[in-house]
Order: C-alpha cells, then sequence, then structure tokens
C-alpha cells in the first residue's frame, strides 16, 4: 500500500473502532477527563486512541505521542467551538457524497488491503459497508472531521498561512482560540 493509503486505511479503522465517537461525547464511557475545551471534555480514552495513530505515523514514543494526540484533540476541538462561533457547517449531504467518493475510490484501489478498508471499518460498527457509509455515527464523524478541515482551510486563508505549514498555522489557531474567549483547561495529572 502506498504511504498516503495506509494512512487512510488507519484512520478509517481507527475512526470506527466502538466509541470513539467525538472527544465530547465519550464522557459516559470514559470517565477520565484530561481537558476541556470551553466544557467539551476530552478523555483519557480519546488521547490514548489517538496516540495509537501519532505513534504509528510518526513513529514516536508513547509519551511523546500522547503530548501530541492531546494537543490535537484541544486544538480539534477549538476548531469546533470557532466554527460553532462563524457559524461554520459542513452539510450532511455533503459529507454522505464525500464519504461515498472515498468508499468508490478504496473499493477500486489496486491493492486489496485497501478494498477492504471500509468493510473493515463498517464491521467495528456491525454494518455493512453500505449502511456504514449512512450510519448517523459514521456521518456525524465525518462531518466533525470535515468541519474541522474546513475551519483550517477558512484560517490559513484568513492569516494568509499556507495550508502545508502546520506550524504557523496552529499558532495561529491557538492565539485565535485564546483571543476568542474559547477556555482550554488540561489537567494537571494526565
Amino acid at each position: 500500500m502506498t504511504s498516503k493509503i495506509a494512512l487512510l486505511a488507519t484512520l478509517l479503522i481507527a475512526a470506527a473502532l466502538p466509541g470513539n465517537a467525538s472527544p465530547a461525547s465519550r464522557e459516559s464511557v470514559d470517565t477520565k477527563v484530561v481537558a476541556r475545551v470551553s466544557g467539551r471534555p476530552i478523555s483519557a480514552q480519546a488521547v490514548a486512541l489517538r496516540a495509537q495513530v501519532v505513534r504509528q505515523v510518526r513513529q514516536i514514543e508513547l509519551p511523546a505521542a500522547e503530548q501530541e494526540a492531546l494537543t490535537q484533540l484541544v486544538r480539534e476541538e477549538s476548531l469546533l467551538a470557532l466554527a460553532e462561533q462563524e457559524g461554520v457547517v459542513v452539510p450532511v449531504d455533503t459529507v454522505r457524497n464525500e464519504i461515498a467518493q472515498m468508499r468508490s475510490l478504496a473499493e477500486t484501489a489496486p491493492d486489496e488491503d485497501t478494498q477492504q478498508v471500509f468493510a473493515k471499518a463498517a464491521e467495528q460498527y456491525g454494518l455493512t459497508a453500505e449502511a456504514f457509509v449512512n450510519d448517523p455515527r459514521v456521518v456525524a464523524a465525518y462531518q466533525r472531521a470535515f468541519t474541522i478541515a474546513e475551519m483550517r482551510q477558512r484560517l490559513a486563508r484568513r492569516f494568509d498561512v499556507p495550508l502545508t505549514d502546520d506550524a504557523a498555522l496552529d499558532g495561529k489557531i491557538d492565539a485565535l482560540t485564546k483571543s476568542s474567549g474559547i477556555r482550554v483547561e488540561r489537567n494537571r495529572q494526565q
């Protein structure tokens, strides 16, 4: 598999794990909250799941992967809070169309592992690949991800920062988070 396809497969399967909904919706599943963004909890479980992906993609040790995972989740929740403030919403129909296109691309890929990405992700939810595309949990998870991506694109344009310059854009997002009144609280013991 190419590295981009492998990453897509990893992220799809990680997103499909039971209980891997948005960090804000998991509080009842995992009551250990390690941070809050404007009152939205980020659980230790969400950090652990993201750290697995970070560790695999970046080839870094667990403590650093956990810290990066927490930073990513806090920034994502901040972007969602900014999206709410600015009224940015990715329509559900757009989300469903994008999921269907990704499924089609995966299923027509040259290698069998990539072809099975959606089927494997669907299995995690106990669904068929067809049902997976329209499942409300899946649509909500992708809508969240697409909203985050849309906000990153909008902010890159607003601040005239290349979308590929993660460090510069992340710095601008963090500064905007503070100036917009979005509260970020991290528990000291994580």
